[in-house]
């Protein structure tokens, strides 16, 4: 069972807020370099998502990738998805990341995470227990 904590953040329009914020390590393409990313567990969000300057970063060239036109609060926005291998507490995966243009904070979406893990919101920790690995 892997645990985090939620984290107190500011909000320009609600002050301090507590955030359920999980770290893991991220790949770069053909390298065998690792960041840690800290990124905001996002039970609504389909895919995780990252600002599209960490692409660079990451090995990723934009131009390359498939771009999608994805749905979210404020609106249609075009994603660039790719794959990466990150790593939750020394469990390794391969799995879809979407680059988006502007300021947003990195994003765990559902997609790959929500499956290899079962993840319950607790009033002061997040748990992330793998799942079976026999379930469909």
């Amino acid at each position: 069972m892997i645990r985090f904590s939620y984290e107190k953040r500011e909000s320009e329009s609600l002050g301090t807020v507590m955030r359920p914020m999980a770290d893991i390590l991220v790949k770069k393409q053909n390298e065998d370099k690792w960041y840690r990313i800290s990124m905001i567990i996002d039970s609504g969000a389909d895919v995780t998502l990252l600002p599209s300057m960490y692409a660079s970063l990451l090995g990723i060239e934009l131009g390359n990738c498939k771009s999608y036109d994805m749905r979210g609060v404020g609106g249609t926005t075009n994603i660039y998805l790719s794959n990466l291998d990150v790593e939750l507490d020394n469990l390794r995966m391969n799995m879809k990341v979407g680059f988006i243009a502007g300021n947003i904070p990195p994003l765990m979406g559902r997609a790959d995470f929500f499956r290899a893990f079962e993840i319950c919101f607790k009033r002061d920790e997040i748990l992330f227990v793998e799942s079976d690995k026999n379930e469909g």
